[in-house]
């Protein structure tokens, strides 16, 4: 049997894995995708949206969780 995921506050160092999360996440989402670039910038565009989300957006008081299972994020 597998174990269940373990949350914790990401660090620093793993505002990018949470970007990365997040992309993926949300790349069936219409309305985020209505106003993004369409076609192959599509995920691109995506991508610097949620890095920009992560490293600008988050107020420096709140934290990020990440979900790990195996050493992944999930």
């Amino acid at each position: 049997m597998n174990a269940p995921p373990q949350v914790c506050a990401a660090s620093d160092q793993e505002t990018e894995r949470v970007a990365s999360v997040l992309t993926d996440a949300f790349i069936d989402e219409m309305g985020l995708n209505y106003w993004l670039r369409q076609g192959h910038a599509k995920e691109r565009a995506r991508r610097l949206f949620f890095d920009a989300a992560v490293r600008d957006v988050v107020h420096p008081d709140r934290a990020l969780w990440l979900a790990t299972a195996a050493g992944q994020a999930v």
